[in-house]
């Protein structure tokens, strides 16, 4: 069975404005796509198109924790059963907002003008320096991604892991100060904003962790280890045009497969370029 619908009669016209989130790619339950296919486009929304009322968006699973950190006061997020019953039924008038969660879509001004907008409607200062380098590590899958209401059931570390993480973590300290491991299953919006904008150096298996490039300053590094699995596929440009859309160096260091090592000396090689 899957979640019901509750009574859509509560959602008239006279009250709300449906808001559909066109996102190119994906699943807006997984960050990348969320961030760049969903909260983006409400965020840099044109005033002008979209004068106030009280739009309804569909619920996005865990990343609406990441929505309630900006307070909307215009938007009501509402179960996704409900949201597609409403789009069905045309009850109520609606309006469309298409997503950038795409590599052909990464406009430098817009991607600065967002970053921009996050930080102030957050209230994170940008630093003064980028001192960090971050590593992140695939952390354990939360449990909506093993539940029958997520639209894509793997996440985290069933989906990629890199099982000597200790051995590059290890390497790259001896290389790099101020060496930060983070699993950021569980962090706020509000703290991986922080964290980025700190970040000279990220490390990162291929994953939506990455989509956190937005926060670096410019003139930063950035190395993706890609398994062979994508390489093959369509998805091995997203983080690279991401960073370089962003201002900073890009470098990949390839992984046999998704689970497989990865050798430490080749990640510090890759950092220092």
């Amino acid at each position: 069975m899957g979640a019901q619908v509750t009574d859509l009669t509560q959602y008239t016209p006279d009250k709300y404005r449906l808001l559909k989130l066109d996102n190119r790619e994906g699943s807006v339950e997984h960050y990348y796509h969320y961030m760049f296919g969903y909260l983006a486009p409400i965020l840099l929304r044109d005033p002008k198109k979209l004068p106030p009322f009280n739009y309804l968006v569909r619920s996005c699973g865990p990343m609406d924790r990441l929505t309630a950190e900006f307070g909307f006061s215009d938007i009501t997020v509402i179960p996704k059963q409900d949201w597609i019953g409403i789009v069905a039924l045309h009850t109520v008038p609606g309006r469309k907002l298409v997503g950038m969660d795409h590599p052909s879509c990464y406009d430098p001004k817009t991607l600065d003008r967002l970053r921009l907008v996050v930080h102030e409607r957050l209230g994170v200062p940008v630093p003064e320096v980028a001192d960090l380098t971050v590593i992140i590590n695939r952390g354990e899958s939360p449990a909506f991604y093993q539940s029958e209401a997520a639209e894509n059931k793997r996440s985290a570390n069933i989906r990629r892991s890199v099982p000597n993480m200790a051995e590059i973590v290890e390497a790259a300290s001896a290389a790099f100060d101020n060496v930060r491991v983070v699993e950021l299953e569980t962090a706020t919006l509000r703290e991986q904003v922080e964290l980025f904008s700190r970040a000279k150096y990220v490390v990162a298996q291929h994953g939506a962790a990455l989509t956190n490039i937005l926060w670096m300053p410019k003139g930063g590094r950035v190395v993706e280890f890609i398994p062979t699995e994508i390489t093959r596929g369509k998805f091995e440009r997203h983080f690279a045009d991401l960073a370089l859309s962003t201002g900073q160096s890009y470098a990949v260091v390839p992984q046999a497969h998704c689970h497989a090592r990865v050798e430490g000396e080749k990640v510090v090689e890759a950092l220092l370029g």
